[in-house]
């Protein structure tokens, strides 16, 4: 949570229309996050980021071509979308709070450097790698546009259809949150589908949701598997409630991976596939997981948090 010093600064955002929130990060936010990084021994360094036309012509695209529903939901909350480097990830997100504790609303801050020069498969199969080191004759394909919209705009709109995820279940606690004293909501539907709370206060997945691998799945740091393992975690995945192996690394990921598959599958109709590749011959592709009984299950609490009032 980003307690700021300057609560004007942020509430007027607000104000803006939603797709106005859009610049350079403010270098409170920077500093936040490069005090994050201090505190968790993350390498990478919060700065500003270089002004650059065409990533944001990119970024007005993603927004503006986003669903009705998802950003009317977003525009009594959202802050902004901003860009910097050094986030340690594609994009991070968070909170805003004055300094007596009242929620102000929630920003996502894009990493430039992580978007040069991408398209949306090949930064979606760079993530989907993240877990496994390189293997011979071995190759995970992964693929959330076809050729007509493969590009850095598809790209964008994933990632910040994940971070609104996050942002959404900030504000809407869907899940449980560090800042809020007490147990919260008396239930989460959406985690209640593939976890439940152990008696400490956290959450580990539900009888049949869990797998030997989910545990080593490490993303955006050093790989604890090999490709070799792929199509067990696939496999194993499959048996599961969870839409991604992202999904499965927690109850925040998981959150935030089912709206952004959700919103990417169901309401823009685009694919979301994988497929593993042995001496280039398809060893196995993975079933389309919003069109399984989990995954209807869960665009059922989608849909019904969507057509509800945004506010």
């Amino acid at each position: 949570m980003l307690v700021t010093s300057d609560p004007l600064l942020w509430e007027t955002l607000l104000r803006h229309p939603l797709t106005e929130r859009r610049g350079l990060a403010p270098r409170e936010l920077i500093d936040f996050i490069g005090r994050h990084h201090a505190a968790t021994g993350k390498a990478a360094v919060a700065r500003p980021a270089r002004p650059d036309a065409a990533l944001d012509r990119d970024l007005d695209a993603a927004l503006a071509g986003l669903p009705g529903a998802v950003l009317r939901h977003l525009a009594p909350c959202l802050l902004g979308v901003f860009v910097m480097d050094g986030t340690g990830a594609s994009a991070v997100s968070s909170v805003v709070a004055g300094p007596e504790g009242e929620l102000i609303g929630a920003f996502v801050a894009i990493d430039a450097g992580a978007f040069a020069g991408v398209t949306a498969n090949g930064w979606f199969e760079r993530r989907e790698n993240m877990p496994f080191e390189a293997a011979d004759g071995l190759r995970l394909e992964a693929r959330i546009a076809d050729a007509a919209g493969d590009d850095r705009v598809a790209a964008l709109q994933f990632v910040l259809l994940h971070e609104f995820g996050h942002v959404l279940a900030a504000i809407k606690a869907l899940a449980p949150m560090w800042w809020r004293p007490g147990p919260g909501a008396p239930s989460y539907p959406l985690l209640d589908l593939c976890w439940q709370a152990a008696p400490d206060g956290r959450f580990t997945p539900r009888a049949g949701h869990d797998f030997s691998q989910r545990g080593e799945l490490v993303y955006y740091g050093a790989p604890r598997l090999s490709l070799r393992d792929a199509e067990a975690a696939y496999l194993a995945l499959g048996r599961t409630g969870f839409p991604t192996l992202y999904a499965a690394t927690s109850v925040h990921e998981d959150i935030a991976d089912s709206f952004a598959g959700y919103v990417h599958v169901r309401l823009m109709g685009r694919p979301l596939e994988h497929r593993l590749l042995r001496d280039g011959v398809p060893a196995s592709t993975t079933a389309s997981y919003w069109r399984s009984p989990h995954g209807e299950a869960r665009a059922a609490l989608f849909d019904a948090m969507l057509d509800a009032p945004a506010y």
